[in-house]
């Protein structure tokens, strides 16, 4: 900031016949990079692009007309900074030379016209960027060089500093009347230093104001959208609302009777008429970010329209988007509950943009007029093709861990049904034996029944208890002759097995 407060000190011509600013007190001439660019360094918050490049041109081609003496010109309203202007922390630059008395670079504030100075410190810093010093002539660089200003020692209170901001400046060419934004500024200000103002006061001050009214031709609209700003309003929404406004303007973005029926404060619901059953579903309540998702919308399709095209639409058709934006709002909610969180993150970004670019508005305002509560994911195209995906996919899924289960179930079984047999393999073995054990135990049985009985127990019973019988040539003789003792033999054989 110092090389770029140097630099406007070279390049803007500095009068030897003037004595410039050293203190905040009465009239005077500063040197340029004695004003400030910072938005809360004015009452106007903020001004129109359009406005701004009609500022810079009007500077580049007649220079900055401040001085007084010149027919219909009217010096800068300065001050210190005041602690109610201040949105942030404000710390002073250091002095542009060590034994300088003059006012530290960027340290004006303004009670009016703020948007011309902010202009000039635009155009030179396009000018130094691109280097245009040459393209600049003298005239130029000398009213540039010396800003006459009106300065007070911030002794006046915040209201009426807002009412001298108020007054129309002398042959202005580009001033508009205020907008809600920069009223809310004033407000905010206002507030800020103890001025407290119920909206029926504000409303009452405009609407009784007859000078301010016939010079910025303020109404009611005007004056209600700052009430819907100051009260009922959600802060975060109010500061998201502002940072919107502030890169678009409101031309072509959107009306101050848009704002002053309060479609973006916290009691607003879009479900009326035929879609009441959905008021809840569109209402700004229950911290469902309704608002802020709609603001969201109407920055696309601002965005995305050719400059030459762009028109802020009016409050029955931004209300019928507002409910629309209700039900996406609330069909995301439940397509959260119903796919996995991972791949709802993934979709999320294209839903909202689908969603933003308008072709869901047919179906879902289709759904508020002919349908009532529960919402059915299914009547909207771009979640029904993604339902069906899911649930094939979850389907699969199942079908996938069945045939895992039964295999793992067929497994388990075949291994408890193996486990079992050679439990009983192991019983039965203890119990019977092997081959070779039973082998064993048979040689066992017979050696023990041949020690007992001895080695020729056989032929000694054969010879005590039987006798060969000759046969003749005969053969069934003889077999007729066995015959007739076999019973005898029985007898016999049973009587010594026995004894």
């Amino acid at each position: 900031m110092v090389s770029f407060a140097k630099w406007m000190d070279d390049f803007c011509p500095a009068d030897p016949k003037i004595q410039y600013l050293s203190s905040y007190e009465g009239a005077g001439v500063a040197r340029p990079w004695m004003l400030s660019w910072r938005s809360d360094f004015g009452l106007a918050g903020y001004f129109e692009k359009e406005t701004c490049e009609q500022l810079v041109e009007l500077i580049v081609s007649e220079g900055m007309r401040t001085d007084p003496n010149l027919v219909a010109v009217e010096k800068l309203a300065c001050t210190m900074p005041p602690q109610e202007y201040l949105d942030s922390e404000y710390t002073e630059c250091q002095p542009l030379l060590e034994s300088s008395s003059l006012l530290r670079p960027f340290s004006l504030a303004y009670i009016k016209g703020w948007k011309r100075s902010v202009a000039l410190l635009i155009t030179l810093q396009g000018i130094r960027e691109l280097q245009l010093d040459q393209n600049i002539e003298h005239f130029i660089r000398v009213t540039m060089g010396s800003i006459y200003v009106n300065l007070s020692l911030n002794a006046a209170d915040a209201r009426s500093k807002v009412q001298v901001s108020r007054g129309a400046t002398l042959a202005s060419v580009v001033r508009k009347a205020p907008n809600c934004f920069n009223l809310l500024r004033q407000m905010e200000v206002m507030q800020r230093s103890g001025c407290k103002a119920s909206a029926d006061k504000i409303l009452e001050d405009w609407s009784n104001a007859a000078a301010v009214a016939k010079a910025f031709q303020i109404g009611k609209l005007e004056a209600g959208a700052v009430c819907a700003l100051m009260s009922g309003m959600d802060p975060k929404i109010r500061k998201r609302l502002c940072e919107s406004v502030r890169p678009r303007g409101m031309k072509g973005f959107i009306t101050h009777d848009m704002v002053s029926k309060q479609i973006f404060n916290d009691t607003f619901t879009s479900g009326v008429g035929s879609a009441e059953c959905w008021a809840m579903d569109a209402s700004n309540k229950n911290g469902r970010n309704l608002a802020d998702r709609f603001i969201t919308r109407l920055e696309y399709t601002f965005d995305n329209t050719p400059p030459q095209l762009r028109k802020a639409m009016p409050f029955k058709d931004a209300a019928r988007i507002h409910l629309a934006t209700g039900l996406f709002t609330c069909c995301l909610e439940k397509f959260s509950e119903t796919v996995p969180p991972g791949e709802f993150k993934q979709l999320k970004p294209s839903l909202e943009s689908q969603f933003d670019a308008g072709y869901m508005d047919g179906e879902l305002l289709h759904i508020a007029d002919d349908q009532v509560p529960p919402l059915d994911l299914r009547s909207v195209a771009a979640f029904r093709q993604h339902l069906a995906r899911i649930e094939q996919n979850i389907r699969e899924e199942k079908d996938t861990k069945a045939q895992e289960y039964k295999r793992q179930v067929a497994a388990a079984s075949f291994a408890m049904i193996e486990s079992q047999i050679k439990g009983d393999m192991e019983a039965l073995k203890s119990v019977i034996g092997d081959s070779s054990r039973q082998a064993s135990e048979s040689a066992k049985d017979l050696k023990y029944v041949r020690d007992r009985t001895g080695k020729n127990y056989v032929d000694k019973w054969m010879a005590e208890h039987c006798k060969l019988i000759e046969g003749g040539s005969d053969v069934n003789a003889s077999l007729a002759h066995v015959m007739a003792f076999l019973e005898q033999f029985r007898g016999a054989a049973g009587n010594v097995f026995l004894s």
